[in-house]
């Protein structure tokens, strides 16, 4: 009997089946997810299912911030086995377990789900988030585009909002980024040239800000801060894909923000509370930019809309999503994901994609951390731990390379594509240089057995 699939009902991948090969299916919202799914009520690894004997599925939660639910019941941090016909539900998305020979259409329930839910009003899922500094960035070449902000927090009642000061500054002609001429043709093509975007939230207790750019019309950048709370900042650029800069602009593009005013604004509360969010954006030149600002009132509904997509955008291009939970909850995460991580290494020899497995495993629980400071006292020994299991990877790639190459040159094609499967399995992640090369070579080495050796 074969191993049943899994099959996605809802979403995007509705209508996709998976097979739960001996390495497992890690599932989550990370784009190096095996089965990777743009929902938001996904954590970044959410969950893996592994084979279980010779035709079963068990299924564990790697400590997901909204859990994993089997027939309607949350199965909290232990392992289960799922079974035909059983119904997963994980965030906003349905997964059914099916036999391969089922070919039933997927169900076209739920396919209209909202994909940016977000709670009401200008706040984050961020609580006690905050920055020490609320002016531009004066290194950020796009910091003109920016309001300053002064926030003066009085001594006696600790860090305290009394007041902020709001100015728009147009860079001159000197001042503007340079440019590659391949950043001039993705301007030109997606039609957004700069944008600059800043939510800061701040009460007596903390104070968060959020800035967001695009420099160079393809360099994302964000800065985030906390002062009070927990303490967290972040400074982190990526040059985008084209690909990417055309989504981005898109975004712009089929927004309502022309439909706005300049500015909301609603009275000041007390105690003393700050909910400010600023948008500047240029699309097709210097002289044409654009501005919306509002500040400690509710936000319109189009601006919402817009803003929700624009940071939903901007975490998963710079893979911050850490950032919507406390500091306690991504060291819980993290803690899953290297225990998981110790268990695959323990289990190299098990089967070849363990190896690879525990290293994204390691790799996910630091990336967890990255916003966390201090950081606690097992992230030394989980970087020490990556290094070795990255170390004993690449020589077992490099072995199974040249054992893949000699049998290449002594045209024993059948040992050879073996071989670079043997390399595919090891290695696991599509998105690397070494599994790229493994797959090519497999084709070729396929069309020469399908010749005949020739």
């Amino acid at each position: 009997m074969k191993r049943p699939l899994l099959e996605i009902q809802t979403g995007d991948l509705s209508g996709k089946r998976f097979e739960v090969k001996n390495g497992g299916i890690k599932l989550g919202r990370a784009s190096t997810s095996d089965v990777s799914i743009p929902d938001v009520e996904l954590s970044r690894a959410h969950c893996i299912f592994e084979p279980s004997g010779e035709d079963g599925i068990r299924l564990t939660d790697l400590a997901s911030a909204n859990g994993t639910r089997v027939n309607g019941e949350d199965i909290g941090v232990k392992t289960v086995d799922v079974k035909v016909g059983d119904t997963i539900e994980v965030g906003n998305t349905i997964i059914k377990i099916v036999e391969e020979e089922n070919k039933e259409p997927a169900k076209a329930g739920n396919r209209e789900r909202k994909k940016w839910k977000r709670e009401e009003g200008s706040g984050s899922k961020n609580e006690g988030t905050g920055n020490k500094e609320t002016g531009a960035d004066n290194r950020n070449p796009g910091k003109n585009l920016l309001p300053v902000r002064t926030i003066i927090w009085g001594a006696t009642v600790g860090i305290m909002v009394i007041a902020f000061l709001l100015v728009l500054m147009m860079p001159s002609e000197a001042e503007r980024p340079s440019e590659a001429p391949e950043d001039a043709e993705v301007k030109e093509e997606a039609g957004l040239e700069s944008f600059a975007y800043e939510k800061v939230e701040g009460d007596s207790s903390h104070i968060f800000r959020f800035f967001l750019t695009l420099e160079g019309a393809s360099v994302l950048r964000v800065k985030i801060d906390e002062v009070g709370g927990e303490e967290r900042h972040l400074d982190k650029m990526k040059t985008m894909s084209k690909s990417s800069v055309r989504t981005l602009a898109d975004i712009f593009a089929k927004s309502s923000l022309d439909m706005l005013d300049n500015s909301y604004s609603g009275p000041d509360s007390e105690p003393p509370k700050l909910n400010s969010l600023e948008l500047v954006w240029k699309n097709g030149g210097w002289k044409s930019g654009q501005r919306v600002s509002v500040v400690n009132t509710v936000e319109p509904a189009e601006f919402k809309e817009f803003r929700e997509k624009l940071e939903t955008f901007a975490k998963n291009e710079l893979a911050i999503w850490a950032l919507d939970y406390s500091a306690d909850k991504l060291l819980e995460m993290a803690k899953a994901n290297a225990q998981n991580a110790r268990v695959k290494y323990e289990d190299r020899d098990v089967n070849r994609g363990n190896l690879s497995a525990a290293v994204r495993a390691f790799e996910e629980a630091l990336v967890l951390l990255e916003t966390v400071n201090p950081k606690p006292g097992e992230y030394a020994a989980w970087q020490q731990e990556l290094d070795v299991a990255k170390r004993e990877l690449d020589l077992r790639s490099r072995e199974l390379n040249f054992q893949a190459a000699k049998a290449q040159k002594l045209q024993d094609w059948q040992l050879a594509a073996e071989l670079l499967g043997f390399i595919m399995e090891t290695i696991g992640n599509r998105d690397d240089d070494r599994y790229d090369h493994a797959a090519k070579a497999l084709i070729d080495v396929e069309r020469r057995l399908r010749k005949g050796g020739k």
